[in-house]
């Protein structure tokens, strides 16, 4: 019998989108869960993430970090689970884990693994409603003849992998102890408030890859002196990007009244600089927040003529031009998410990108993957003396 731990991530979500990539502890939040579970003795652990283009940026990044993943369809998860597990018996025991689940750690999935043994179960599931444990806190463990013999009825089945599973109280994980406090305590990351109150709890511990998972519980639910309530609507994202014949003058005046909070100028002179130096394959990608646009920037095609030893070769590149976000959400991680889309929109378009930026800028784009082009290299770009070359091409 073998024992498979599979992590289920995916990158874009209208509640926060490219959640996986956002940092805790200065570390992606996919990489930060990947190593809290791996325990190479007891399981093997693979991320299971979508053949989708919107995926290319994360699968770059898991490539980068030595991480173990595969890709599959986007909508049909289970479909996801299933073709990846191919080569697997029916005996072999199933790890479900979600990349939205930041706090679970080695330490649940063994407690979990050994109570599925222990009891003889086909399946066993850490029910909020029944152990006492908060929500977030999820793990599921099955047998692989379960997952393979249950039948996709319904879009909830495709989407959720276990849907249809028995969820009773008898196919609950029996926990030795657990907190009163963690009642109506939520560790799930939903939602960009959700992120930064995981970020900051993690921030008081200099060991995030280790710190056990009821732990961190109990601080969170010490730090939770209210109650939530599931019931509250939260404001949702929205990430689009256009080429300039796609966008309407509505949106190009948004963008102007965006620049003008940072570059005062004038509505009027902003649109005229907007027409006069975008070009019609340029990309502009817009974040929106509960409908409103937030953060623009615009990726312009280049070209640049190589004739070295008389070869004339054509090389083509983005430059980003402009990033500009709201100034109410400058300090909220905002950039981060708009800056993964750029990145993500990049890599679908398998072209090198530069940036110049103002050396105080440095820290946020190495942050977001970006890094200071080579000095040893010429580079036809003019930079200033407080400025700095940045190149993004993994």
């Amino acid at each position: 019998m073998k024992i498979i731990t599979l992590l289920q991530i995916r990158s874009l979500s209208s509640r926060l989108p490219f959640k996986a990539l956002l940092r805790i502890s200065n570390i992606p939040s996919a990489i930060l869960l990947y190593k809290r579970i791996t325990s190479p003795r007891n399981y093997k652990t693979v991320i299971l993430t979508s053949d989708d283009k919107s995926d290319d940026f994360l699968a770059k990044v898991l490539q980068h970090h030595n991480v173990k993943f595969s890709r599959g369809n986007l909508p049909n998860v289970k479909k996801r689970f299933l073709k990846y597990l191919e080569k697997y018996n029916d005996n072999d025991l199933i790890v479900r884990v979600t990349g939205d689940n930041i706090l679970v750690d080695r330490n649940l999935i063994k407690i979990c693994i050994n109570d599925f043994l222990k009891r003889k179960k086909e399946y066993l599931y850490t029910n909020p409603f029944y152990t006492g444990a908060p929500l977030g806190i999820s793990v599921e463990v099955f047998r692989l003849s379960l997952l393979r013999r249950t039948k996709d009825v319904t879009h909830l089945d495709k989407e959720h992998v276990t849907y249809s599973f028995d969820k009773s109280e008898t196919n609950s994980v029996n926990f030795i102890k657990t907190n009163k406090n963690w009642k109506n305590l939520n560790c799930s990351i939903d939602y960009m408030k959700d992120y930064q109150k995981i970020k900051n709890i993690f921030q008081n511990y200099s060991n995030p890859l280790t710190i056990k998972w009821n732990c961190l519980c109990d601080v969170l639910a010490k730090n939770n002196k209210r109650k939530l309530s599931y019931k509250k609507k939260y404001l949702t994202f929205s990430l689009k990007s256009y080429l300039k014949k796609d966008l309407s003058e509505k949106i190009i005046l948004s963008i102007c009244k965006l620049k003008e909070e940072n570059w005062k100028f004038g509505i009027k002179s902003q649109l005229d600089f907007f027409n006069r130096n975008t070009k019609k394959k340029d990309i502009h990608n817009l974040l929106f927040y509960g409908g409103e646009l937030v953060g623009y920037t615009l990726l312009k095609r280049k070209k640049y003529f190589n004739d070295k030893l008389r070869k004339k070769k054509i090389i083509n590149f983005f430059l980003l031009d402009t990033f500009v976000i709201k100034k109410e959400h400058r300090n909220n991680n905002f950039g981060d998410l708009l800056m993964c889309y750029n990145n993500n929109k990049i890599i679908n378009y398998k072209l090198p990108a530069f940036l110049i930026c103002n050396k105080k800028f440095i820290k946020f784009y190495t942050n977001n993957f970006w890094r200071i082009a080579d000095k040893n290299k010429k580079y036809i770009f003019k930079i200033k003396y407080n400025q700095s070359l940045l190149t993004f091409n993994f």
